[in-house]
């Protein structure tokens, strides 16, 4: 099990750091977990689960035009 910092978070979920607090607040985002006086860090496993259930709600035109894209660079 691996903790992952903020900077981490923002690059894999690609959300701006306002909107990931804000669906947090909402319970659309995985809770943070304390892990020091000052610091928080998200579980990369529910992190993971949160980025595949987005994929698997996208439509699958949407996802197979984002794959094609990546695929031509």
């Amino acid at each position: 099990m691996k903790i992952l910092r903020l900077p981490d978070v923002l690059q894999r979920c690609g959300l701006s750091r306002s909107s990931l607090y804000a669906q947090m607040a909402e319970g659309q985002f995985p809770q943070s977990v304390k892990i020091s006086t000052r610091s928080v860090g998200w579980v990369e496993s529910d992190l993971d689960d949160w980025i595949q259930d987005r994929i698997s709600r996208a439509s699958p035109s949407n996802h197979n035009n984002t794959v094609a894209k990546g695929d031509s660079k």
